[in-house]
Formats: structure tokens, sequence, C-alpha cells
């Protein structure tokens, strides 16, 4: 299910095509706001966070 590559060491993949189902992400928030591409939309639900999330 999980893949490592010498070229990318600090990485794992994950074979999609080991998932069963499809993948639904529901985000929560979006954080560094301050910095998204112009072409990304933010629902408007969806809290945002111009910078780091401070505990």
């Amino acid at each position: 299910m999980f893949d490592r590559s010498e070229g990318f060491a600090s990485l794992i993949g994950v074979m999609a095509e080991r998932i069963n189902e499809a993948f639904v992400f529901e985000p929560t928030c979006h954080v560094w706001t301050k910095s998204k591409q112009s072409h990304v939309a933010i629902p408007d639900d969806v809290k945002q966070y111009v910078e780091n999330i401070t505990p």
C-alpha cells in the first residue's frame, strides 16, 4: 500500500490502486491563507487562518 523511492527518501507514497473506496476529504480549516494561490477557492463555511494555528 505504501511506497518509498530512493530519489525521495523522506517521502512515503500511497499506491492509489490499493485503495478500495474513493478518497473523500472534507477540510475543516485552511492555514496560511495569506500565501494561497489566486486560483484556489476556499468555501465560505471553512475556517481560515492567515498564518499558523497557535494552540
